[in-house]
């Protein structure tokens, strides 16, 4: 599961960054003072020491007691998994447009049926 997790914890960087770069803003306010100060260096340094700890409770949880530990690293590999998938779709909200040229969009408006 950890693979997983840290896969999830990947594209949450790589694509909260892509929206952060788009005009996006980080919802999470410490995060987003992170980002102000450290840029994408330290939205991924804070990501993965939350992984990494997460990972170490996960183990030391799992050692006293293994369904525990399992239920902690199934429930760290959905709530990375959320964000990732939220982060595609604000992505893929947001640059829904951007091979179109400019007098298309102007033509069929914000909601084009074609698309």
């Amino acid at each position: 599961l950890y693979q997983w997790y840290a896969l999830f914890g990947v594209l949450d960087v790589l694509l909260t960054w892509a929206l952060i770069r788009s005009g996006g803003m980080e919802a999470n306010w410490i995060a987003a003072e992170i980002v102000a100060v450290w840029g994408f260096w330290g939205l991924l340094t804070i990501k993965v020491l939350s992984v990494a700890t997460v990972v170490a409770i996960a183990e030391f949880v799992g050692e006293r007691r293994p369904a525990t530990g399992l239920a902690l690293a199934i429930a760290a590999v959905v709530m990375n998994f959320i964000p990732a998938a939220l982060g595609w779709l604000y992505l893929s909200m947001t640059i829904r447009y951007a091979f179109l040229p400019d007098y298309w969009v102007v033509l069929w408006g914000e909601n084009p049926s074609i698309f």
